[in-house]
């Protein structure tokens, strides 16, 4: 039997190591805002969190045609370091 069965609301708090993440860019409002979604993912790739935001303003400005720095903004949002090649 499978099916959703009603509970009082029920908070699980863990903890993941995300090792990789995903960035996407949508709705580029040119000269103005674009909405991000960073996917945050596990070792496996298994996708941990999802979170949203609009770029805009002086940030929407400062992003210029260098996508590095879409990657430098999300990392520096979420205190997140990057990787170097090896």
């Amino acid at each position: 039997m499978q099916s959703y069965i009603p509970v009082n609301p029920y908070n699980i708090v863990k903890t993941y190591n995300i090792d990789y993440i995903i960035i996407n860019v949508t709705n580029i409002q040119l000269n103005q805002s674009a909405d991000v979604q960073v996917v945050f993912c596990d070792n496996t790739k298994f996708m941990v969190d999802v979170v949203s935001f609009t770029l805009s303003g002086e940030d929407y400005q400062n992003w210029g045609s260098n996508d590095d720095y879409i990657i430098n903004y999300v990392c520096s949002k979420y205190n997140i370091s990057l990787l170097q090649p090896p």
